[in-house]
């Protein structure tokens, strides 16, 4: 040992050492939170949890703290299946499971963080590529991974990237995407088991009627662009409630296209 250590350091070096973190671990150890601005009733929620994971096993669920819960499992490939099964949808709220690391404590985990299978759809078969997954990663927190369009099976007409996205944030509705002719499409985001969601803020949580934060609206033509229609069909993965209706209008729909003005070339000053 370190002359000048103390001997709860001592008892610390030992323990990460000499025993081991992972010769502790017993089963997968997950975490998961629920979206949601009004709690429901904790007990009712465990229980729904239960029925749904009932297929992976012995499931033990515990609330930890603030609609935040830790979930523990036999296995490895019962934890894979329910963290990319997700998110899950309890009472209508969205219900994020992440994998909770050893070296992480319960304040160093971001609750707020969740995982969607997003649909762009406008984009043109020739784009379907990694830069354009990275330009629309890039609207959210972090791109997981996207679906090779030439893999069998691939071409489905939208192309499919997995994100993580930050719930306490509007969800970001598209891009404009630039093509070789210079002109810009815009490719909206659909997105695969999407909770309930406001239709005036774009966030997750809550809806229309409980909402607190002003409408997001689109700086351009003045309209407010969240609606159900930003509910897609979930897709059968590949390796790597009745619609409401809602002006026509108020939808900026995939491949609208703008031009792109180029820049006044400027002449030698004299």
């Amino acid at each position: 040992m370190e002359v000048g250590m103390t001997t709860l350091d001592q008892l610390a070096v030992q323990m990460g050492t000499s025993l081991g973190l992972q010769e502790l671990r017993v089963g997968v150890t997950l975490f998961g939170s629920l979206i949601a601005d009004k709690p429901p009733n904790i007990g009712v929620v465990k229980r729904m949890l239960r029925i749904a994971w009932a297929a992976f096993g012995n499931v033990q669920i515990v609330d930890v703290k603030d609609l935040i819960f830790s979930i523990k499992l036999d296995n490895e490939e019962a934890a894979r299946k329910i963290v990319d099964g997700g998110p899950w949808t309890i009472m209508g709220f969205a219900f994020c499971v992440q994998y909770w690391p050893l070296t992480l404590a319960l304040e160093e985990l971001n609750p707020s963080l969740i995982s969607y299978w997003v649909q762009a759809h406008g984009v043109p078969r020739g784009q379907m590529n990694g830069e354009t997954a990275g330009l629309i990663g890039a609207q959210f927190e972090r791109l997981i991974g996207f679906e090779d369009p030439d893999q069998p099976g691939g071409m489905r007409g939208y192309f499919r990237l997995r994100v993580e996205l930050n719930a306490l944030n509007p969800l970001p509705l598209g891009i404009w995407l630039l093509r070789p002719d210079q002109t810009q499409s815009w490719v909206e985001f659909l997105y695969e088991r999407l909770a309930n969601f406001c239709f005036q803020c774009g966030r997750l949580g809550h809806g229309l009627d409980h909402c607190k934060f002003e409408s997001v609206v689109d700086d351009e033509d003045g309209l407010r662009h969240y609606g159900s229609w930003m509910k897609a069909r979930i897709s059968r993965d590949l390796h790597v409630s009745p619609p409401i209706q809602l002006p026509v209008e108020s939808r900026r729909r995939a491949v609208a296209t703008r031009t792109v003005e180029a820049p006044i070339a400027s002449g030698p000053s004299s």
